[in-house]
């Protein structure tokens, strides 16, 4: 018996399910069910608030999973359009891309690229793997430890690695076009921010 096998929504045995973007998604049975009642479509953000399963709809089979696989094409279309936005390519960048991470040497205020396999699949992009150094243990210089806390530079979202999975130091000249700016804005609005502060 697997995993997926003991998973329940709300009562629902989880038939299927899967995490794409910025959510998992759940197709499941609950065979004591009369046939129009027997499936539920449900899914839960993955924004670590546990705010617990939305439940989608409850039906017949063919219905359920038509509404399974749309919010799984509307996650995907939301992953291209946030790509289009971008203006340019957005594939992951390689080592040879990047300045070699110095374990000798802080990284903390330095722009970062981490290992895009780090990411779920959909996410192992540029714009997810290009990051600012905010603190942590793993930021110093010759770390014992391994925590480094980071902001996405094009999202700005605050997030939590390992120095480990730092694959380099950007290197500017190598970034394409709106990854630069992205960087340059970022930069801006730290040095904006840091002036506020004092």
């Amino acid at each position: 018996m697997t995993r997926e096998d003991k998973r329940t929504v709300h009562g629902y045995r989880i038939i299927h399910s899967m995490i794409i973007g910025s959510q998992e998604i759940f197709l499941g049975e609950k065979q004591t069910e009369c046939l129009d009642k027997r499936y539920l479509c449900a899914y839960d953000d993955l924004d670590h608030l546990d705010k617990g399963c939305e439940v989608v709809a409850i039906g017949d089979y063919l219905e359920m999973l038509e509404r399974y696989t749309k919010r799984i094409q509307g996650e995907i279309n939301t992953l291209r359009d946030a790509e289009q936005k971008l203006g340019g390519p957005n594939a992951p960048i390689p080592a040879d891309h990047c300045l070699l991470d110095d374990r000798t040497k802080s990284i903390l205020g330095k722009f970062v690229v981490l290992k895009a396999e780090v990411f779920r699949p959909e996410y192992q992009r540029a714009n997810e793997q290009i990051c600012y150094v905010t603190g942590g243990s793993g930021a110093k210089a010759n770390p014992k430890e391994k925590v480094l806390l980071v902001k996405n530079v094009c999202g700005g979202r605050a997030a939590q690695f390992e120095r480990s999975e730092v694959q380099g130091l950007v290197n500017m000249s190598c970034l394409p076009e709106w990854a630069q700016k992205a960087v340059k804005k970022f930069r801006k609005k730290e040095i904006v921010k840091k002036g506020v502060a004092r």
